[in-house]
């Protein structure tokens, strides 16, 4: 029944009723799957029910309904015995949009929720591709449309919000899997995304999962730390994670501008070791591409514990899993004009929040939804509230009869109407800009205290943080030893500390985001504390953090 899913709580995205009236502000549970379109560009559709045959084929009638106006809907609650994506693949066909399978809210409790990523996750076979948005929708959405099943009720949907960024961050997450991996690698380079990219817009992690039983499966660091993945006939768990040590460890010795040689070095290794995980095999791509192989475990800790171990990319901190999307994804994310939704529509002017007509498609999703709101739709008649760019709309006029937009239809009190309604429209955008002054006066001061702040924190952190490399390696200018003692990373909240998440050198609470020292005990130091720290020679292999102080870190 289930072909391979990859599901996803939508927190930031949603499912928005425009039409009737009454169903808008409804909040719907709902998943995407990841064989589908995520729905980067906004969909808008009409809600089109479809029933099926015992073989999966659509019906005649149901057939006959679908367009590229149209949003499938289909009953899955009870004896749905019909793979997800073939059906969505049939309703691809007939031109839909998209399709929305309803299924019962508890079964959403089955799914594994990703507390990395805030995502439910389900996890099965492989399965047919298709480029339309598939939803899976709890089944209360029955209970909001079924007094309207007369109405037309029209629907838009959209994965989430991004705000583009001038160069916006990339975060893999690999799984060890030469053939998982190289999909979203692959795509990376095929659009030539590292040409825009310095190597600290990149960073890889490795996901684990302590789920495993078997010893050839896991890898155990010197302090018992232990990463495990699942094993196949090709190559047991504990080989893959050693393959990613030293593909941690490659981009960690990567230069800032040299971030096409180490894909280089990736599609050398996806392309000559696809099926041969020997480490001798990564180690004659390392040294054919200008690196030398490095084994540090310190390239361990740059992981995350999960159940389920899937491949995904994030931008921006929004996480996709199918691969295919991301051109669209990075794009959408960035201020380049280089990337397009169409021929001819850029996704510069995607972001710029007003109707182009060469965007006013279903593919740019109706240029960002701008243009929804300039033309008069289908939905907008008769749907309870007067909308003067529809001249025909019966909640203007009168006439309850009324089903398209007439340019030629007559207006009545056509003058009293317009004066009435550019007073109210005055008073409105009186109000709306009052309303934006304050706001930005609001948010002027909160940037200058930010700014100020920073100036002052981070004049004292970049002597520090400058005389770093990305694995902590040291510099005399400021005492640090020689030992590799820890990893220099971004502060997360998932990371795999101990105790609080404090800096142990003036315990202060750790910032999102910040840039920290990872002691290989687990505890946490902010990067110039932890300078000042190992800069008195006494204190140079010892932890504030560890219960024995004048134990070395290393052996921790």
């Amino acid at each position: 029944m289930f072909s391979f899913l990859l599901l996803l709580q939508i927190c930031k995205g949603s499912i928005e009723f425009l039409s009737p009236i009454n169903l808008q502000g409804i909040y719907l549970m709902h998943a995407v799957t990841s064989f589908s379109n995520p729905g980067l560009v906004p969909i808008y559709g009409k809600l089109t029910s479809i029933e099926l045959t015992p073989e999966c084929e659509l019906d005649s009638n149901s057939s006959e309904k679908l367009n590229s106006m149209s949003i499938a809907i289909i009953d899955a609650t009870y004896s749905f015995n019909c793979n997800y994506d073939l059906v969505s693949s049939l309703i691809e066909e007939k031109g839909a949009v998209g399709v929305f399978f309803v299924i019962q809210l508890n079964e959403f409790d089955k799914f594994f929720f990703d507390t990395y990523s805030g995502n439910y996750i389900s996890q099965s076979f492989d399965a047919t591709k298709v480029s339309i948005v598939t939803l899976l929708v709890s089944n209360d959405i029955f209970t909001y449309i079924s007094p309207f099943e007369n109405d037309e009720i029209w629907v838009k949907y959209v994965y989430t919000k991004i705000i583009p960024r001038p160069f916006p961050r990339i975060q893999l997450y690999i799984t060890g899997d030469y053939k998982e991996d190289e999909k979203f690698i692959s795509q990376i380079i095929r659009f030539s995304i590292p040409s825009y990219l310095w190597t600290q817009e990149f960073n890889l992690f490795l996901i684990c999962t302590d789920e495993m039983n078997k010893d050839q499966d896991c890898y155990k660091t010197s302090d018992k730390f232990e990463c495990c993945l699942p094993g196949d006939n090709n190559v047991n768990g504990k080989d893959k994670v050693i393959n990613n040590i030293l593909i941690l460890n490659a981009l960690a010795s990567t230069s800032e501008d040299q971030i096409n040689k180490f894909f280089s070095y990736l599609t050398d290794l996806y392309s000559n070791c696809y099926e041969n995980y020997e480490t001798s095999c990564n180690e004659n791509q390392l040294i054919s591409n200008g690196f030398t192989p490095n084994y540090d475990e310190i390239a361990v800790y740059r992981s995350y514990q999960s159940t389920v171990v899937i491949p995904s990319i994030s931008i921006s901190d929004v996480y996709i899993y199918n691969s295919e999307y991301i051109y669209d994804f990075y794009y959408i994310s960035s201020d380049f004009t280089s990337g397009f939704c169409s021929d001819l529509c850029s996704y510069y002017l995607f972001h710029d929040n007003q109707c182009s007509d060469i965007c006013n498609s279903t593919y740019c999703g109706y240029d960002n939804m701008n243009c929804i709101t300039n033309i008069c739709y289908e939905y907008m008649i008769g749907d309870g509230v007067c909308d003067t760019i529809c001249l025909d709309d019966p909640d203007c006029v009168g006439n309850t009869n009324s089903t398209v937009c007439n340019e030629d239809s007559k207006d009545k009190d056509e003058d009293k109407d317009k004066d009435e309604d550019g007073s109210r429209g005055t008073i409105k955008v009186l109000v709306i800009i009052i309303c934006i002054m304050f706001v930005f006066m609001i948010l002027a001061l909160v940037i200058i205290l930010i700014v100020v702040r920073k100036k002052i924190v981070l004049s004292d952190r970049h002597k520090n943080s400058s005389q770093w490399n990305s694995f902590g390696e040291s510099s005399d200018n400021i005492g640090i030893p020689e030992k590799n003692l820890g990893v220099v990373l971004n502060f997360n909240k998932n990371l795999n500390y101990k105790g609080e998440a404090t800096c142990c050198y003036d315990n202060f609470d750790l910032k999102n985001n910040e840039a920290i020292v990872f002691c290989k005990c687990k505890h946490m130091y902010h990067l110039e504390c932890y300078g000042k720290w190992v800069a008195v020679k006494e204190n140079a292999d010892k932890c504030i953090g560890c219960e024995n102080v004048s134990g070395d870190l290393e052996n921790k």
